[in-house]
């Protein structure tokens, strides 16, 4: 924030000495009037216009932020005339004294001409305050985007990561090739995640294969009593969504359908349709299964969709017999 305002301080200053340049160029290209011959006079004129201008502008911009800013627009009108009358006649006065030349004969046209800058300096402003709103709109939301993806990484990969280097160095101690295809899934993971932060939006097939990648290890984890199945009904997979929109309910149910010792089956159904896509979990239930982080987790979940879909999302989790289901459908 601060260097944009010093980035605007020295724009508003070569926009000033720009003005400078062009008066100078102006009075000095062209030929003296008849009958003077004194080319001080001229720089006078130039800094006497030049300065007042800037009086001008500043003074308009003052008003504007005390007077008008603060719904005073009688006041803000009142005050506006009053400068530019006191302006146009200290200028004409000081041409007087410094230059004998008369201040009556272009009273009027120098009200309009200050009329005409006070207006320009108070536009710019709105365009400049437009422009930094988007600029800051923007900033706000890539931000806001950015922790969320953070808030999602952290409950994801922290637990995912520790059980599965553990599992990949186990495996590696018996089955080396086994290992070598944990550890390329697992790269391939992560490659994702970190990329997913510079994403607003990716493919579905993108989104597909990083699930299919996660299911992949954990399938490696796990013992044969228990089962992960995978139904996905993809037609257009070219079609967009955003990054790890999916994962957190497919980890819950992985990571907390599981039951050291009992044979469980975790259900993961994704379906498109022409117009939103449906994802549904199915988990074995246990004591355990409403845990603080299931909680948090969709509740971000929720949060995170409730900003990205307002109002046109479905988000449902709970238990249907002795198993867990959690359902979510989003537009496309």
């Amino acid at each position: 924030m601060s260097s944009l305002i010093q980035k605007n301080n020295l724009i508003q200053i070569l926009i000033w000495l720009s003005l400078l340049l062009l008066l100078f160029v102006g009075f000095f290209s062209s030929e003296p009037e008849e009958g003077s011959t004194n080319r001080s006079e001229d720089l006078l004129i130039i800094s006497l216009i030049w300065l007042s201008m800037i009086t001008a502008s500043y003074t308009a911009l003052y008003l504007h932020t005390k007077l008008f800013q603060n719904q005073r627009y009688v006041l803000f009108g009142g005050a506006i005339v009053l400068a530019l009358v006191g302006i146009v006649f200290s200028v004409r006065t000081l041409s007087v004294l410094l230059l004998e030349s008369s201040f009556i004969q272009s009273f009027y046209s120098d009200l309009v001409s200050y009329s005409f800058v006070m207006g320009i300096s108070i536009g710019m402003r709105y365009a400049k305050q437009g422009l930094l709103d988007r600029y800051l709109l923007q900033e706000m939301q890539a931000q806001l985007l950015k922790a969320e993806l953070d808030t999602l990484k952290s409950q994801i990969n922290p637990h995912f990561l520790f059980n599965t280097l553990n599992n990949i160095y186990g495996v590696n101690l018996t089955d080396p090739e086994k290992g070598s295809e944990m550890i390329l899934n697992l790269s391939e993971m992560f490659r994702y995640f970190l990329e997913a932060q510079k994403w607003d939006k990716v493919t579905l097939g993108e989104e597909l294969e990083l699930i299919r990648n996660y299911i992949a290890l954990e399938r490696m984890r796990l013992t044969p009593a228990n089962r992960i199945e995978l139904k996905v009904q993809a037609e257009v997979p070219s079609r967009l969504l955003p990054p790890l929109l999916l994962m957190p309910l497919i980890e819950n149910a992985v990571k907390y359908g599981v039951q050291p010792g009992k044979a469980t089956t975790i259900s993961i159904d994704i379906q498109q349709g022409k117009q939103e896509l449906t994802l549904t979990t199915l988990n074995e239930l246990h004591p355990n299964h409403r845990t603080a982080s299931t909680r948090t987790g969709l509740k971000n979940l929720s949060e995170r969709l409730e900003r990205l879909y307002p109002g046109r999302f479905t988000l449902h989790s709970a238990a249907a017999g002795n198993r867990w289901q959690a359902k979510l459908i989003i537009p496309l």
